[in-house]
């Protein structure tokens, strides 16, 4: 009789972390989750899109390289950043992961760099493409 409690428990805590992570990972991209349209009312905020790729490049700028990712189009188009040093963390090149036409969810803070809103992400947990 003593084994059912103790088997119990063990259950529990062998199993209870998994299940919680991933109830918090699905659920990162459904919670606050805005249009593309609407980013540039929100600098400074922490919020998720979802949208479709409309370009991927690589580039190089003062502070490095980095690869950018465009979610919408026009003026209201958010900017994906991810740099070198944070895109060495996924398990591919950010070119070969995602492609114009593919749906993509991505959270994090807004920031605007000239007159466009902008998003950096700095780990794989950030972004994640639909299927």
């Amino acid at each position: 009789m003593k084994k059912c409690p103790v088997l119990i428990s063990f259950f529990l805590l062998l199993f209870f972390p998994l299940l919680s992570r991933a109830q918090t990972e699905t659920s990162l991209f459904t919670v606050d989750t805005i249009r593309v349209s609407e980013a540039s009312r929100y600098y400074g905020k922490y919020k998720s899109f979802c949208d479709t790729v409309k370009a991927v490049r690589e580039m190089q700028a003062a502070q490095g390289g980095l690869s950018m990712i465009t979610l919408g189009k026009g003026p209201e188009a958010l900017q994906i950043v991810i740099w070198d040093d944070d895109a060495k963390k996924f398990p591919e090149a950010i070119k070969v992961l995602y492609h114009p036409g593919d749906r993509i969810c991505v959270i994090g803070q807004i920031s605007k760099f000239g007159d466009h809103p902008r998003l950096e992400v700095g780990t794989p947990r950030q972004i994640h493409k639909v299927r």
